[in-house]
């Protein structure tokens, strides 16, 4: 009996061990189905293993809430994000009574699912409630990928309910977690560093939301699997941040990449972003056949599409027709564009886009601003303003359309209803109650400091300035001088020291001219700080190159930078002298630049940077003479300014009306090109507005360095006349490309001086065919003998190399470029009016140096003379000044260059040359140098007194000597008996002069 019973004990034991072990194995295929999102199979798998439970088992609990949680898979996959949420909350009662394991991994999975269905059904608030809940489970055996989803997901969530901090807060978090992971997470990083740029978007943070949108395109670009859907978007949110910021070449770049992408099949919501970039694309780049163009397919493709779609995608197509009425604002086509508008106005109502209601009615008003309609424009605010009771329309909108009411209502008299639309816009620029702008303080703007924040207080200080104008209440000045103060701040924040563009030059120059405007009339001076602050708001991209190169000319092997010159110029002249050049080739050289830029960049020390300097007042004045005056020109949409600055002393000077002076200036300029007309008057009449104001700071001072603005570099001050005098005879002049330039010079002493020689000049022969094929500037050098005379006669002079003829070609001359002191270059200059930076210098052989291979050649030169016609002139870009070949040369770290404002004659300018040369020699300063050549020139040919013979060459950048002054006398007596040789040598035999 008792064997019967020990073998039926042992069966019913065996029998239950394979059945736990059958069970085991069930649980294990059901979740191993569950994980790889086999929901149906799964949830009949669990359907099974809970018939084979008691409820009394603890298992139980675990397998009908798995059940549940399938069952919420399988609604979702269908779109039912309501019974969802009710499956997955019985899911998470149902293991709330699981007292075995905690099972957190599959608790969090239950969490992630209720809150993205939540989400999907519209329950944001209550998604992001259940999420952060569900956050608390984690610890550190939770897979770090997993945490890193969820946290990213916890920050759309925020970011959908407009919790920006918190959405930028968790964004970066699963960033950093995602980086820790071993594996690459291209796309995940590119979506987290996505979806940061656009919240950094809303909040105004335009440095974060660049750098984030460019990080994501690093990430994307590298996961060749991704979607190219997904770099539409990016590509697209970049170049709009481009066009905002008005950097053209990188929005052009962007452009082509959308163009480049390809779809298999394109969903229509690909399709319709693409059209809208198109239309914003050409209308920034000033191409209105083709943005209209495309406009016109994006309006045929929008109507043929469904109901729903049409509403789902309505906005881009309202942004792009917006964008055309915008661009034909600006281009005061004002018919088109209310045109445009109006259409906009229309279809923004038949779809319910408040938001852009409101951005319709906002540019109908400026229009109805434009001409002179203010209550039609006050009208056109108001009812953009009121469209913020229906959506949020965003901080800066509010601001913005509250600042342009109280300007025109202003105007119309309507005193009181100003003053409480300026305090409201205050008040929520400030994000607090305000009746004092100066209560708004900088700290508001630290994350949150686009160019419309920069554009809400340079409006708002103009309301103030014109309210000064109005009641003559000097509180309203200093109102307008602590909003002008706050935007240059903020402007500091906005500038990304890049190349300066026509957007930013506009707004630095509106806040800068608002500055000088209060200052004049409050009759307050300028702060040292506030001057540091302006200077370090302008364009810094030339200062930065000269820097980093001057640097590298310290620490680098001149070997090593006239290969990395020759491997650049081949590079670029690669497309013209081999088209058929394969792609291994140009790789093969690019890497090779590379690999060198790499050996340069480990010898530069960057700790000694000058640019972490601030640029100082007190800085300034430590490195200027008893005798020296810098004068620093400003030119305004209104009127044009003067900053005078001494070893001790700064003021500022309002000078006259911006546009009356540029016409008599650019007439002025036409009379210098022609010796038969007297220019006199009209020199006087210049000085008169450009000197007199601080002519008796002036009579103290004989060295003067110009720092021009915008058309103010056309003019060679030294020809202005004071009633008797030029400023030739009284003062030695020469120039500056900016107060930041200026003093890094200063600071920087010359690069590797001792090993070079001091000259060399290049001076081709051109045959007639090349004269005639070139388009030059001028023809200075039409019979190019004049050139090989001026050569020799110069390097006779200081005992120099000679590359002429033959020996004047581009290869020689780029493997000399870190081998001399002074460079001489008597050739042609050919200059491109549309695309700057395909003008250039012509060597032999029409071996041809353009500007992009200057910028970016190594060229440690302490001083360039372009003995050629127009060399110092250009096309003028905003912000930047003259694109012309000195301001390449600088580019590319010449300290100094000598070069012409017109077409110079070739016979006098030769003799100023020599003279120039003997001066330079003997040990005097370049500025000195040169001002000594012209009054030597003036005395010696009394009959030649007109600028047009003397005056067009004019020097930049640094102006110390050369050459140490010892033995001065003796060069003084050699270089008399050398200007007297080259008298008789250019008289002896004169021929009529080539025209020029």
């Amino acid at each position: 009996m008792k064997l019967i019973l020990l073998a039926l004990s042992l069966t019913f034991t065996l029998t239950i061990q394979a059945f736990q072990e059958d069970l085991s194995d069930k649980i294990t295929r059901a979740d191993s189905l569950l994980n790889e999102q086999e929901y149906a199979l799964s949830a009949e798998a669990w359907e099974e293993i809970l018939q084979l439970s008691s409820e009394a088992s603890p298992q139980y609990a675990r397998s009908k809430s798995k059940i549940h949680f399938t069952n919420g898979k399988l609604l979702d996959a269908d779109g039912n994000y309501a019974e969802a949420v009710e499956a997955y909350q019985k899911a998470q009662t149902t293991i709330a009574n699981y007292q075995a394991t905690p099972e957190t991994r599959y608790r969090i999975d239950i969490y992630n699912a209720l809150y993205h269905a939540l989400a999907y059904s519209g329950n944001w608030n209550e998604a992001l409630e259940k999420g952060n809940e569900g956050l608390a489970l984690f610890n550190d055996s939770i897979d770090k990928e997993v945490r890193a989803d969820y946290i990213y997901d916890l920050g759309y969530i925020n970011d959908r309910l407009g919790n920006y901090a918190e959405a930028i807060d968790l964004y970066r978090k699963s960033i950093a977690l995602y980086k820790g992971l071993n594996e690459n997470k291209h796309f995940d990083l590119g979506l987290a560093y996505n979806n940061l740029g656009t919240a950094y978007k809303a909040i105004g943070f335009f440095s974060e939301r660049l750098k984030s949108f460019e990080k994501a395109q690093a990430h994307w670009e590298k996961d060749t699997t991704i979607n190219p859907g997904y770099l539409n978007t990016l590509y697209g949110n970049l170049m709009k941040l481009y066009i905002e910021y008005g950097d053209q070449t990188k929005a052009r770049e962007l452009f082509q990449s959308i163009n480049a992408l390809s779809y298999p099949e394109a969903p229509v919501s690909t399709r319709v972003n693409e059209y809208r970039l198109k239309v914003i694309y050409h209308t920034f780049a000033g191409e209105s056949d083709q943005a209209e163009t495309e406009l016109t397919a994006f309006g045929d493709y929008f109507e043929i599409l469904p109901a729903q779609q049409k509403q789902q995608l309505s906005h881009h197509y309202l942004a792009a027709v917006i964008n055309v009425g915008d661009y034909y604002i600006d281009e005061n086509k004002y018919t088109q564009a209310s045109g445009f508008l109006t259409r906009a106005l229309e279809i923004s109502k038949t779809y319910d886009q408040h938001y852009y209601q409101m951005l319709t009615h906002t540019k109908l008003a400026r229009i109805a601003t434009d001409t002179n309609q203010n209550k039609t424009a006050i009208d056109h605010l108001e009812q953009a303003l009121s469209v913020r009771d229906q959506i949020d329309i965003g901080t800066v909108n509010v601001v913005n359309i509250l600042i342009k009411i109280a300007t025109l209502q202003a105007k119309e008299s309507l005193t009181e209803d100003a003053s409480q639309n300026i305090r409201e816009a205050l008040s929520v620029l400030g994000d607090t109650p305000l009746t004092d702008p100066k209560a708004i303080t900088l700290e508001t703007f630290q994350k949150q400091h686009s160019s419309f924040f920069v554009s809400a207080l340079k409006d708002a200080a103009g309301y103030y300035k014109a309210l000064y104008h109005t009641t003559a209440d000097r509180e309203e000045a200093l109102n307008a001088k602590y909003l002008y103060e706050l935007g240059a701040h903020v402007f500091a924040l906005y500038y990304q020291n890049g190349e300066y563009n026509t957007s930013l030059n506009y707004l630095n120059k509106s806040i800068n001219e608002g500055l000088y405007a209060v200052h004049t009339a409050l009759d307050l001076p300028l702060s040292p700080d506030l001057l540091a602050l302006i200077e370090s708001n302008n364009s810094q991209v030339l200062r930065n190159e000269f820097e980093r190169k001057q640097l590298q000319f310290l620490n680098v092997e001149e070997n090593t930078l006239a290969t990395r010159n020759f491997l650049h110029l081949k590079l670029q002249n690669l497309a013209t002298e081999n088209p058929d050049a394969s792609e291994a080739t140009r790789q093969k050289l690019a890497d090779s630049i590379s690999q060198l830029d790499g050996q340069i960049a480990k010898k530069e020390p960057r700790y000694h940077s000058f640019y972490n300097e601030e640029v100082t007042l007190q800085k300034i004045q430590e490195h200027l003479s008893e005798d020296e005056l810098l004068i620093k020109y400003f030119t305004g949409t209104e009127d044009t300014y003067a900053i005078t600055i001494s070893h001790q002393d700064i003021k500022l000077f309002d000078l006259s009306g911006t546009a009356g002076l540029q016409q008599q200036l650019e007439a002025y300029y036409q009379l210098l090109h022609d010796p038969r007309k007297d220019p006199l008057a009209q020199s006087r009449e210049l000085y008169r507005h450009l000197i007199t104001p601080f002519e008796d700071e002036l009579k103290t001072y004989t060295n003067v360095t110009i720092i021009p603005d915008d058309f103010l570099h056309y003019l060679p001050f030294e020809v202005l006349d004071n009633g008797s005098t030029p400023l030739i005879q009284s003062h030695e002049i020469h120039y500056a490309n900016s107060l930041a330039l200026w003093l890094l010079i200063k600071n920087m002493a010359p690069a590797n001086g001792e090993d070079k020689s001091l000259f060399a000049a290049f001076a081709p022969r051109y045959d007639d065919t090349d004269t005639n094929s070139l388009v030059v500037r001028g023809n200075r050098f039409k019979d190019i003998a004049g050139a090989t005379k001026e050569a020799r006669a110069i390097a006779a002079t200081i005992n120099g190399d000679l590359f002429l003829d033959e020996q004047a070609t581009v290869q020689n001359f780029m493997e000399h470029t870190t081998s001399y002191k002074i460079y001489h270059l008597a050739m042609h200059a050919l200059l491109d009016e549309k695309e700057h930076t395909r003008s250039g210098l012509v060597f032999q052989d029409n071996g041809y140096l353009d500007f992009s291979s200057l910028y970016g050649m190594y060229f440690p030169a302490d001083l360039v003379v372009l003995s050629a016609c127009n060399t110092g002139v250009g096309k003028l870009a905003a912000g930047e000044g003259l694109l012309s070949l000195s301001r390449a040369l600088t580019y590319s770290g010449v300290r100094s260059s000598v070069y012409s404002l017109w077409e110079v004659p070739d016979e006098e300018t030769s003799e100023i040359m020599i003279s120039f040369y003997n001066y330079l020699h003997a040990g005097e300063n370049k500025a000195s140098a040169l001002a000594a050549a012209k009054k030597d020139f003036i005395t010696n040919n009394p009959l030649k007194t007109h600028p047009y013979y003397w005056a067009g060459f004019v020097i930049n950048g640094d102006a110390t000597p050369i050459v140490p002054d010892e033995n001065r006398v003796v060069w003084y007596l050699a270089g008399g008996v050398l200007v007297v040789a080259g008298l008789f040598f250019f008289r002896r035999k004169r021929k009529p002069k080539a025209s020029v």
